[in-house]
């Protein structure tokens, strides 16, 4: 076993769920990650001062997670109403986490686009060359109110006590303002081209995705009236039949209909490809619009040559990464990519993660300030647990073992025990009064979401 006490050097210890769970307690090792079923599986460590958890985890059947440090319990359920939640505040789970079965609204027309307004529901499709609208209480029922604009490709702005809609009218693309949704005025040309997509960020930028005789663009703009050429963007595929839910939580979701990609960058120039697949119960959706009512998230789409609308359902299955901070004071938790959650703590000395049917946890990672902590920590040494093999090309991108601040792989290899220590030359910016403890529960790769 490894003793911890106050001292003035970083200490690693690693366990493996290739062989065993170290000292996570509960649950049992199967495949390189610990599986729990109705039940928990805890890392006790002991009075904390500060900590920081990465940990890669998916339900794969069941209800709902919950992750628990001190009095604090981050719960995240799937299925009709799920979300995740901290302290009695609520967010939405990703989209990557949904699944889809549109219902035919009876409408005709194309190029869908969902606005919620004043507790209803607003639907405008491309009808000809021009836009029509129909409204709905509950986004099942449909009524048709009629043309309510020039144009094709509808994109709107909900700007609180406007809306902005956008339009493919001729070869410009066009902009007309109106206070409920439905009374639009004249029409003004904005820019070139066709229309992809609109969105506005937080700080109050606005963005078009367009396409013009170069090719897929972005173009930004202060006032959504005058805008300047952003940059050009490669259309690798994902971007021509495109929908783009703003900025959520720092990045960009957008939907082409049948995946999702995610971007902090609003060219989608970084973006490995699709973050995932959406699961839809038509074939080949297409025209795609996100919106959401409190954490619930909406799709319109062309199902089978019709509009169509859809609520997503959480669905158990993907892997996500949770990562939250404690400071000792407040702990902020975020769920994969959907917005940090906060909460007051005052006290933790172990963390849970509590299961609702059958979780997975494939990597944990929990470095955390232990001064003063001299309770028995560290693996449990089993005999059979021969520890981390050492750094794969898997580990280089995620949050496992590669280039730690306190330790590499060469410091992994063997349990129990593995000291690690970090020495003045190596970590200078680690030999901070009370010990640190890294406790990693990995397996050798990724498998795939």
């Amino acid at each position: 076993m490894l003793l911890l006490a106050s001292v003035a050097w970083a200490t690693t210890s690693a366990a493996s769920f290739t062989t065993d769970s170290g000292d996570w307690v509960g649950g049992t090792t199967d495949g390189g990650v610990l599986t729990v079923t109705d039940g928990a599986a805890t890392l006790t460590t002991g009075a904390m001062a500060t900590f920081v958890l990465d940990a890669r985890i998916r339900l794969t059947t069941g209800a709902s997670i919950t992750t628990q440090a001190g009095d604090a319990e981050l719960v995240t359920t799937w299925g009709s109403g799920g979300e995740v939640a901290l302290g009695g505040t609520t967010t939405a789970l990703p989209l990557a986490e949904q699944a889809w079965n549109p219902i035919g609204t009876g409408l005709e027309g194309g190029e869908p686009e969902l606005l919620r307004m004043d507790g209803s529901w607003l639907l405008y499709r491309s009808v000809g060359d021009s836009i029509e609208a129909a409204s709905s209480a509950d986004g099942v029922v449909w009524t048709e109110i009629g043309v309510v604009a020039d144009g094709t490709s509808p994109n709107v702005v909900d700007l609180g006590d406007s809306v902005v809609l956008y339009t493919s009218c001729g070869t410009a693309i066009c902009r007309v303002d109106s206070d409920d949704g439905l009374d639009f005025g004249s029409p003004a040309a904005v820019l070139d081209g066709a229309l992809s997509a609109v969105a506005r960020d937080a700080d109050g930028a606005w963005w078009i995705w367009y396409t013009d005789a170069d090719g897929f663009e972005l173009a930004t703009s202060t006032d959504g009236v005058t805008f300047s050429l952003y940059s050009p963007l490669a259309d690798d595929g994902r971007l021509g039949d495109l929908d783009v839910y703003g900025s959520y939580n720092g990045a960009w979701d957008a939907s082409d209909g049948l995946h999702l990609s995610r971007d902090t960058d609003p060219t989608f120039g970084s973006s490995a490809g699709d973050a995932g697949p959406l699961a839809f119960s038509c074939d080949a959706p297409t025209d795609p619009s996100l919106a959401m009512e409190g954490v619930a998230w909406y799709l319109a789409a062309v199902c089978d040559g019709a509009p169509s609308v859809a609520l997503g359902t959480p669905a158990p299955g993907s892997w996500t990464d949770l990562h939250a901070e404690w400071d000792g004071t407040t702990l902020t938790a975020t769920w994969g990519d959907a917005d940090p959650l906060t909460v007051a703590l005052a006290a933790a000395e172990s963390i849970s993660f509590e299961a609702n049917g059958t979780l997975e946890l494939d990597e944990a990672v929990l470095v955390y300030d232990a001064s003063g902590d001299t309770a028995e920590t560290g693996d449990t040494g089993e005999t059979a647990d021969t520890g981390d093999t050492g750094d794969t090309a898997a580990d280089t991108a995620g949050i496992g073992d590669s280039a730690g601040p306190l330790y590499t792989g060469a410091d992994l290899t063997g349990e129990p025990g593995g000291c690690g220590c970090a020495t003045a030359a190596r970590n200078p910016g680690w030999l901070v009064l009370g010990a640190l403890l890294v406790l990693v529960g990995r397996r050798p790769a990724r498998r795939e979401s």
